[in-house]
């Protein structure tokens, strides 16, 4: 049984304006069920949240961000191992550091990596900054979440592991 208005409004996931006036239009308010049903058969898919055609695209475009920009990573990574494990990083670094900046933000957090690779990007540039990390455990896959343990710090390593500059704001300068 639905209490009032506004919790109808949030179980519907719309503001309680819309119940408000999709009430006037007859929308019944006894339960759940029979509101959604009468939301169903007279709005028109443009006019609710869970069937707007822009709104779908919208939701599908951000669950699919950085897709293809990840594959190229994981392509990348067999080779960047292997070059690390024969002594030759160099070569494929810079190929590796680009692919992670193609990388857009919002996806950045789903990129693993061996934690021996991280290394590989980060180390040169942290230890002439002076800062000496933690050991890890070698050959442990690890992504940028797990890397600092805080949020600020793993996107500043993710940047230092790319090769771009860590934005001022996040430095506090």
């Amino acid at each position: 049984m639905i209490k009032n208005d506004a919790e109808l409004a949030r179980h519907l996931g719309v503001d309680r304006a819309v119940v408000s006036r999709d009430k006037k239009r007859g929308m019944p308010t006894s339960s759940l069920e029979a509101a959604h049903a009468w939301r169903q058969q007279h709005l028109s898919a443009a006019h609710r949240k869970d069937l707007n055609p822009a709104r779908v695209r919208a939701a599908a475009s951000r669950a699919n961000v950085g897709v293809e920009e990840l594959r190229n990573v994981k392509r990348l990574l067999p080779v960047a191992k292997q070059a690390l494990q024969a002594g030759i990083f160099d070569a494929v670094a810079p190929k590796l550091r680009r692919a992670l900046r193609d990388v857009p933000p919002p996806a950045r957090e789903k990129v693993v990596m061996d934690v021996a690779l991280w290394d590989a990007l980060c180390l040169p540039t942290l230890k002439a900054w002076g800062i000496q990390p933690q050991e890890d455990t070698p050959g442990a896959p690890a992504a940028p979440d797990s890397l600092g343990g805080n949020q600020a710090i793993d996107r500043a390593l993710y940047c230092v592991a790319s090769g771009e500059p860590i934005p001022a704001e996040w430095l506090g300068l």
